[in-house]
């Protein structure tokens, strides 16, 4: 309960820093999301005659939903910290199923101080929501519900139930339904495999219907097919003609502003994003694997800006790109490093837990490498760590930060636990 206290008392202090100055709680996605969210009011995603279909519609229902007691944005920061907290629990919950009582209690500070996990849910966006039913996806296939004698199918149809629901909140989730009928097959419950599939599928495909019906486009979120050209084939792009990253951007966007709707935008955007891709795809992936770590950076920036504190100087990742890390941290802070000496301590921080994590990883892989969870897990990590690309950036690790605190706590407990059975064997020793 006290970790459960500190979790909650760091999310509020950071949440009223939000309220002192409520423009750093809206983002450009917020936006995004809020006017969806008023559209729901009078019975339309998108605007008249302009369906949405890059955006799914989740997050928006949340937020109609909690609006109606008050459309403060300080007020949903304040409901996302409390749901953060749950997440916290479950993430405590997880980590004793997986690596013990201690390890648990570990896997909770650990998740209870997580930077951006703190900053992001005083954000109106959608990564709390959505983390937190990844973490409960995991908790329920953890501690085997949809394995239970009694009611099997029951448990199976929660799994397909969430995936899905997930997916509403973020269309980067569809792709689990996968991992999820794999996991159910990699351990022989074909009767789970096939009700969670089927739940899932069920669940996800009225969406698909909507757009197909209203817009002629046959997914369920373009936003896979527009990163494709905007973000991932951009980076290479950029390159080839030698301008910036934010610059070739724009190139982009003036090419979709010429096309007459999100469906043509979308089948305009994966054509020519696969075509660049596809004619250096040695190049281009040396470049998406170079964003992998952006997931991972601590939000620092963001946490400071906050409490009003402005830093964050665009051209950041090109400074850091063409004259190092240095003159990057000097750019983004604006040449202040008392800021950036005071989260020097957020950054390490989160180094420390990351340097546990892969320890506790190591450990599961090289302790249980037969066991199907295990490597499906692992896919699970590198996917959303990959999936980003160009798109990149710290609020994109938030869903990543639950397993990485588990991973951590599994570390850290076994590296003790090995210390302190090397002291009692040379106690019996001596």
């Amino acid at each position: 309960m006290w970790l459960l206290g500190l979790a909650l008392a760091a999310r509020l202090a950071v949440w009223l820093g939000g309220c002192w100055h409520p423009a750093a709680l809206l983002t450009p996605d917020s936006h995004d999301y809020v006017r969806l969210a008023g559209g729901l009011a009078h019975g339309q995603f998108g605007e008249p005659g302009r369906p949405e279909i890059f955006r799914v519609p989740g997050y928006p229902v949340f937020l109609s939903v909690v609006g109606r007691v008050s459309k403060s944005p300080a007020w949903v920061c304040l409901i996302q910290a409390l749901l953060d907290v749950v997440t916290c629990a479950l993430v405590w919950r997880l980590g004793r199923r997986v690596f013990g009582e201690r390890a648990g209690r570990w896997a909770l500070f650990f998740q209870a101080t997580s930077v951006v996990s703190i900053t992001y849910c005083s954000r109106v966006l959608s990564e709390t929501l959505f983390t937190l039913a990844m973490v409960g996806l995991a908790s329920l296939l953890a501690e085997g519900w949809s394995a239970q004698r009694r009611r099997p199918a029951v448990g199976a149809l929660a799994v397909g139930a969430v995936v899905a629901a997930a997916s509403y909140v973020r269309a980067i989730g569809g792709p689990l339904v996968v991992l999820v009928v794999a996991w159910f097959l990699a351990t022989r419950r074909w009767r789970a495999a096939l009700t969670a599939g089927a739940a899932a599928v069920v669940l996800l495909l009225p969406w698909h219907l909507r757009n197909r019906a209203q817009t002629g486009f046959a997914g369920f979120s373009t936003v896979a097919a527009v990163n494709s050209y905007r973000y991932n084939a951009c980076m290479l792009l950029a390159e080839q003609n030698g301008i910036p990253f934010a610059e070739q951007q724009a190139r982009i966007d003036a090419e979709f502003s010429a096309l007459a709707d999100a469906r043509a935008v979308a089948e305009f955007a994966r054509r020519e994003g696969w075509r660049a891709i596809a004619s250096r795809p040695a190049r281009y992936a040396v470049l998406h694997l170079r964003t992998i770590p952006r997931n991972l950076f601590p939000a620092v920036g963001d946490l400071l800006q906050t409490f009003g504190v402005r830093v964050g100087g665009s051209g950041t990742l090109a400074v850091l790109q063409t004259q190092g890390l240095v003159a990057a941290v000097r750019h983004y802070f604006s040449g202040r490093w008392a800021w950036a000496v005071a989260v020097l301590p957020c950054v390490l921080w989160l180094g420390l837990v990351c340097g546990l994590a892969a320890v506790g990883g190591w450990m599961l892989i090289r302790e249980h490498w037969r066991q199907p969870a295990v490597w499906l897990t692992g896919l699970a990590a590198l996917y959303f760590l990959v999936a980003p690309g160009g798109a990149a950036h710290p609020r994109f690790g938030v869903p990543l930060m639950p397993l990485i605190s588990v991973l951590a706590a599994g570390g850290l407990s076994r590296l003790l636990w090995r210390r302190g059975e090397g002291r009692r064997s040379s106690a019996t020793a001596t």
